[in-house]
């Protein structure tokens, strides 16, 4: 939270180092700024497959989901945006 972006392209290269070496890694946030620096992170290992986006909403007390692949968290990410903000 309130990283600094610098710090914020680490974590996200950690996660993507992580994921590398076979470990699931599991992270929620609001911050557009680490779904945007993990996609650049793991596309560049070759990895954007292993990357999953999960968008929760709650509408009228019933949770919706979406799951949306790295390519397509990539595609949608101006829809991701809307959502979040």
């Amino acid at each position: 939270m309130h990283q600094h972006p610098g710090a914020l392209r680490q974590s996200a290269e950690t996660i993507a180092a992580s994921v590398k070496r076979g470990l699931q890694v599991v992270v929620a946030t609001h911050s557009l700024e680490l779904i945007d620096d993990l996609i650049l992170a793991m596309s560049k290992l070759n990895m954007l497959s292993a990357l999953s986006v999960q968008n929760l909403r709650l509408t009228n007390g019933h949770l919706e989901s979406s799951t949306f692949s790295g390519s397509e968290a990539d595609k949608i990410r101006n829809v991701i945006s809307t959502e979040l903000r």
